[in-house]
């Protein structure tokens, strides 16, 4: 039987890191590349010894090197080019040189593409102000992060003392925090679980909770945790065994001190915990708007303590945002929004960035 023709213009990602570890290359552009192959389009990561594709998508990519070469291809062969960005990288809470270095290369990298792909409503308005010849900008959502359905591989590996002391709490109470330790661009990580530690101690102090940090700093997780006044253990992230262990949860906190780079974030954690079984309690966030009948939303003191225990409740919310990322986020619901971006690209009928 011959193979089903591919249709739609063919696409080639490119990202700033090709390593399925990282989080950015992982959600938009590996699980974007299976989703749009599995609807039949020609999808693949970029090779520069392959024929030139179509349509060019550089993940995070606007270093001059790499802005130089696709824009070579897109001279020499027409080839439409996409910068696909998840962050606000034009703003540091204490920018250096190489800060200023980075965010004038993004800014020279958005003017030169056809098209500036935002994972977040917020990430357009910025890329907007700071660029403002820039030619078109689409929002199109994080999919699901397939990280959070596999397996726990590698479980035999895990300090299995430590998660006595987990399930020593009761069901509702075995909380989690996941996420990069700390960040270059302003207070956040795992900084902010102290902002919400004293809420947390009190209620241990009803009824035992624990914490688990999944992150990739123990150094980190030290500096913090003695002060918290609760229990809690710090496990490494690791792709074989992420998913398996935010099961073994109930609810994910998502403490976050806003500000110009916190406020583009995606809704991802949120997705992520709530795709693994698990309710959500979270300070307020733009990208959050979408989940506000599932998300506990800025209301630590009384609303966490409800959601801890009442079962029937955080039921009620997990189903809640399953409707939300059945309709949104499914990997066949992201194929769908990048093919309409696609076809628009290469028949020119993608319109101008709104004034």
């Amino acid at each position: 039987m011959s193979a089903r023709p591919a249709h739609g213009p063919v696409v080639r990602f490119w990202p700033h890191m090709p390593a399925a570890e990282v989080a950015s290359t992982r959600i938009r552009c590996l699980q974007v590349i299976a989703a749009l192959r599995a609807q039949g389009a020609d999808a693949a990561l970029f090779d520069a010894r392959q024929p030139p594709p179509a349509v060019l998508v550089l993940g995070k990519r606007s270093d001059a090197a790499s802005i130089a070469q696709a824009r070579a291809l897109q001279a020499a062969h027409g080839v439409r080019l996409v910068l696909d960005l998840c962050d606000n990288h034009f703003w540091a809470a204490q920018p250096t040189e190489r800060l200023r270095d980075r965010a004038a290369l993004l800014r020279a990298a958005v003017l030169a593409v056809d098209c500036v792909v935002c994972a977040s409503p917020r990430l357009a308005e910025i890329v907007r102000a700071e660029c403002p010849g820039v030619r078109h900008i689409e929002v199109v959502d994080d999919s699901l992060d397939p990280l959070a359905l596999q397996s726990a591989a590698g479980w035999r590996g895990l300090q299995l003392e430590a998660w006595r002391l987990v399930h020593r709490a009761t069901p509702g109470r075995r909380l989690v925090w996941f996420g990069q330790a700390t960040s270059e661009f302003g207070e956040a990580g795992i900084a902010d679980i102290g902002r919400i530690a004293p809420v947390l101690a009190a209620a241990h102090r009803q009824n035992p909770l624990t914490l688990t940090v999944i992150s990739n700093r123990r150094d980190i997780w030290r500096r913090h945790a003695p002060g918290w006044g609760f229990p809690s253990l710090y496990l490494p992230w690791k792709a074989t065994t992420f998913g398996g262990l935010l099961r073994r949860h109930d609810i994910a906190l998502i403490p976050v001190t806003l500000n110009p780079f916190t406020e583009c974030k995606t809704s991802n954690r949120a997705l992520t915990a709530f795709a693994a079984g698990l309710a959500v309690a979270s300070d307020a966030m733009p990208a959050y708007a979408r989940l506000s009948q599932a998300i506990v939303v800025d209301d630590w003191a009384s609303g966490l303590p409800r959601l801890m225990d009442d079962a029937v409740e955080r039921a009620r919310r997990i189903e809640a945002a399953a409707a939300v990322i059945q309709a949104r986020h499914e990997p066949a619901a992201i194929a769908r929004q990048w093919q309409a971006l696609l076809a628009g690209l290469v028949t020119g009928a993608t319109p101008a960035v709104p004034a």
